[in-house]
């Protein structure tokens, strides 16, 4: 078990089974999915941290206009030592597939700030994961369109 940013504990199996609906889920405050625009694909990510274990679970899904899955992919990594950096390599897994899937214009969505915060400075993050910042931003060039940023939820 995993403990993400909200404090919902979550498993891997769990965020390979799950698959929100446009209309049908919540996160209680009345906000649910929203879909992108036509012809743009859009990519939710999102990490599970475990400090005492340095472990991370990391899921992506991909949506395009019509809320239909294109692809999902869940992950657990070893040796992560902070919840930024699990997000970052969340981030990063999301963009390398979207590539696989030759996608053109991309939205990736993603619940942590400080995060995307850190990849919209543009290379020059004041965290120990800087690099990887910097992987996300090369990464985003695959793409006609790409744009990071932060979920309403």
């Amino acid at each position: 078990m995993f403990v993400g940013v909200y404090g919902i504990t979550t498993t891997i199996v769990s965020i390979i089974q799950c698959r929100i609906s446009v209309t049908a889920q919540s996160r209680g405050n009345g906000l649910s999915w929203q879909a992108s625009l036509a012809g743009v694909i859009k990519l939710n990510v999102d990490a599970a941290f475990s400090s005492s274990r340095e472990e991370a679970s990391l899921g992506v899904v991909a949506r395009n206009s019509r809320d239909k899955v294109l692809f999902s992919v869940a992950e657990k990594w070893w040796s992560t030592t902070t919840f930024l950096q699990a997000e970052f390599l969340a981030i990063s897994k999301g963009l390398c597939a979207a590539k696989e899937f030759h996608f053109q214009s991309v939205i990736h969505e993603s619940d942590y700030l400080l995060a995307i915060n850190e990849i919209n400075r543009h290379g020059s993050s004041c965290s120990e994961w800087g690099g990887l910042t910097i992987d996300i931003l090369e990464a985003t060039h695959n793409f006609q369109h790409c744009l990071l940023w932060k979920s309403p939820f």
